[in-house]
């Protein structure tokens, strides 16, 4: 009898074990081909009241999320895709009337426009970043961004980078109280009985800047230069047509100003990519002698004048 029983336990367990592998074999998790199977039984199990986690009858639902996160990681990919699409630009933060931050705090200026009217054109996401000047060269310098703006035309910086443009220019020149009867000058030797107002520590002309033999009155800025010009106390002020109109213009005192015929230099600016990135100088290149062709560019020009 008691041996009976002993088989009969023998083979109950026997068969337990048999049971137990056979459910765990079929039913867990496999490794095939190097891709993890999650099983049925695990599913049930990862998400069963036992473990804190969702009852069976909300694995459709946690199936669904968890494809709805698939779906949220592929549009993040997406975002980082377009991110990466945007061009990065950098400028001067304060050189009115070219680029500079208005009472609203948006970023506007001339060449800010014209930037903004060629990438528009080619239907180009950017955001602009400001910085004092040395940090604008650095930045371009470094290939930290797609290109900065605006750069003088000088020899090594066509070496150095790839320079697109010119953009505009730079046009520096005289300029006279509106009562005055200087119509214009031949050299600068004619201009020796005036006196001339200039910015502290600006370069306009080597001729310029090295004339000993002229009277010179320094101001702080060109907003200070043009009350000098229009309260008489200069005959004549000198510095970019651009800049100086634009800061009469906001002292409402541009009707009281005239400028002389006789540039002093024209200094091309340029938009500077860095040498690695030559299909986008290609690119903005091509869509700013679209928008040079179309009128677009000229409408801008015209009304920052």
């Amino acid at each position: 009898m008691k041996k009976n029983v002993v088989i009969v336990a023998i083979c109950c367990a026997i068969f337990s074990i048999y049971i137990y592998k056979a459910y765990y074999l079929n039913e867990s998790g496999a490794i095939d081909n190097g891709a993890i199977i999650l099983s049925q039984s695990e599913s049930s199990k990862a998400f069963s009241p036992e473990h804190g986690e969702l009852p069976p009858e909300k694995v459709a639902e946690k199936s669904n999320n968890i494809m709805d996160t698939i779906s949220q990681s592929a549009s993040s990919a997406d975002s980082k895709k377009n991110d990466d699409e945007k061009w990065h630009l950098i400028c001067e933060k304060e050189f009115p009337p070219y680029n500079f931050i208005d009472a609203s705090g948006n970023k506007t200026g001339l060449d800010t426009e014209l930037i903004t009217a060629v990438l528009n054109h080619l239907n180009i996401e950017f955001e602009i970043s400001t910085a004092p000047w040395k940090r604008v060269v650095y930045s371009v310098d470094n290939n930290e961004v797609d290109f900065g703006y605006q750069f003088a035309g000088k020899p090594e910086r066509f070496e150095k980078y790839w320079m697109v443009g010119p953009l505009r220019k730079e046009i520096t020149l005289f300029a006279v109280n509106s009562a005055s009867p200087i119509e214009d000058y031949s050299t600068l030797d004619g201009l020796k009985n005036y006196t001339i107002g200039h910015v502290l520590g600006y370069s306009y002309t080597p001729e310029f800047d090295k004339a000993t033999f002229l009277k010179k009155e320094t101001a702080r800025d060109n907003n200070l230069l043009i009350k000098l010009l229009v309260n008489s106390r200069v005959d004549m002020i000198i510095g970019d047509l651009n800049t100086l109109s634009y800061s009469a213009k906001l002292k409402g005192e541009y009707e009281k100003i005239r400028f002389l015929p006789t540039i002093l230099k024209e200094v091309p600016r340029y938009v500077a990519f860095p040498k690695d990135r030559k299909e986008k100088a290609e690119l903005f290149a091509k869509g700013l002698d679209e928008i040079q062709n179309n009128g677009v560019y000229q409408t801008i020009m015209d009304r920052w004048k």
